[in-house]
């Protein structure tokens, strides 16, 4: 968001920032069209207005990590009995918060965070969130000189790009496996959206 463009329309816009099974911060954006940061603390409903309920708390973990907690963020162990296995889960701390693995910082005045970094391992493209290793798999499994990277994208956060001794019979395959588009995009025979 910090690299958004401002909203130049008399229609009203609203950022949302998700963090998968956690919780989400969204606000409409300022005056100036930009969007508003996220708030180190508590988020309220109507953000800063006297009264308003509480949403979400933010805070910064000691690991430099973003953590969310309230009404929106699971309270216990999720899914249920997931901690008694040796499978990734959502546990909150003893002070109710939940990490989202989100790299972030606090602004100098201490009033908003921003966000640096995806979790480790993870590829984030719009609203989707793929284990990197999972794909690296799936595209080994086909073609296993292939390579697939996340690049930084000003728009999505992230976006896929991939190599392949051939793109088109890769490309092929990763659809008719029912792959998700973002991924099989990567390897998009060179020229097919202009021939689209």
């Amino acid at each position: 968001m910090a690299v958004a463009q401002a909203w130049q329309s008399s229609l009203t816009l609203v950022d949302v920032a998700s963090f998968g099974e956690i919780g989400l911060v969204a606000a409409r954006r300022g005056m100036n069209g930009l969007p508003v940061p996220i708030p180190h603390g508590i988020v309220d409903a109507l953000r800063r207005a006297s009264g308003a309920p509480t949403v979400i708390e933010t805070a910064r973990t000691h690991n430099g990590t973003l953590a969310l907690r309230g009404r929106m963020v699971p309270g216990h162990a999720f899914p249920p009995g997931a901690e008694r296995g040796h499978l990734p889960h959502l546990v909150p701390d003893h002070m109710g918060y939940v990490d989202t693995g989100f790299a972030c910082r606090v602004d100098r005045d201490g009033r908003a965070l921003t966000l640096t970094a995806p979790p480790p391992g993870t590829t984030a493209v719009g609203g989707y969130r793929f284990r990197q290793k999972e794909i690296d798999e799936l595209v080994a499994q086909i073609e296993p000189h292939a390579t697939i990277v996340a690049l930084p994208d000003a728009e999505l956060g992230q976006r896929m790009a991939g190599t392949s001794a051939n793109r088109e019979a890769l490309h092929t395959k990763l659809q008719e496996r029912g792959t998700n588009p973002l991924i099989t995009g990567a390897f998009q025979p060179r020229g097919g959206a202009e021939a689209a």
